[in-house]
């Protein structure tokens, strides 16, 4: 198992995701009481993450010590490991996400530019700067970009979202009801405890939008959960899956 100084996950370099975690490690910190195999495939799963995209998987070298193959190995991103300690929903998860925030904010910081070693401390200061605002101008290019993707994204969700009972009724396979649905949706990890919102994670991915109405509750307003065209189909596959488990 290899950990951190603070006893954290180690970061790894890893050939595909660059820096990563070692799945195994961060299962044995969250203290999982679910054997590795079968915890770490339910992750990938509820997280909806991608195989050599989120994660990659490897066999372990040399022998198994129980006998037969050798175990799989799983390395995750960052991120991967992020929303893992989120789903886990324990102060260990809570404190190893913080953990990984707090390793992202480094490596930025030690990406930055270093300062020219020149004699000359005014030339040494002037192409430091050029360096820094070439690289400021690059992240505002790249900003635009995503801000253009998002807007596209956006527009294509708000196309073909429905309430979750117009999904219900939309696919013959799903015999169940809304507040059942909801139910599912939550014991899937899509969606908070005794909630009916959805983790920022699967917002952000496009699958759920989260809209306030005009309606109020107790002073407070009211939010509704749709599902996009992207969740739909995501959801109708996933939930074939469960029937036929």
């Amino acid at each position: 198992m290899q950990l951190s100084k603070d006893g954290y996950p180690a970061i790894q370099n890893h050939e595909t995701l660059k820096q990563s975690i070692n799945a195994r490690d961060l299962h044995k910190f969250l203290a999982i009481g679910k054997d590795f195999s079968n915890w770490i495939k339910d992750q990938a799963k509820r997280a909806d993450l991608v195989r050599d995209v989120d994660y990659v998987v490897f066999a372990e070298k040399g022998e198994n010590q129980s006998g037969g193959r050798p175990s799989k190995e799983y390395c995750l991103t960052i991120e991967a490991g992020k929303n893992i300690c989120m789903m886990s929903q324990s102060i260990k998860g809570k404190e190893c996400r913080k953990y990984f925030i707090e390793c992202e904010r480094n490596l930025h910081v030690s990406q930055l530019p270093a300062l020219p070693d020149f004699t000359n401390p005014v030339i040494a200061a002037r192409a430091w700067a050029d360096e820094v605002e070439k690289n400021i101008a690059l992240e505002q290019s790249n900003q635009n970009k995503d801000n253009m993707l998002i807007a596209s994204n956006e527009a294509s969700i708000k196309a073909g979202e429905v309430l979750v009972e117009e999904f219900c009724k939309k696919y013959d396979h799903i015999d169940i009801g809304r507040n059942n649905m909801y139910e599912w949706l939550r014991l899937q990890g899509y969606l908070f405890e005794n909630s009916r919102q959805p983790y920022q994670q699967f917002v952000a991915r496009g699958l759920f939008t989260w809209k306030p109405t005009q309606e109020k509750h107790n002073g407070k307003i009211r939010h509704t959960l749709h599902i996009t065209a992207r969740g739909q189909v995501v959801l109708a596959n996933k939930y074939m899956q469960w029937l036929e488990a």
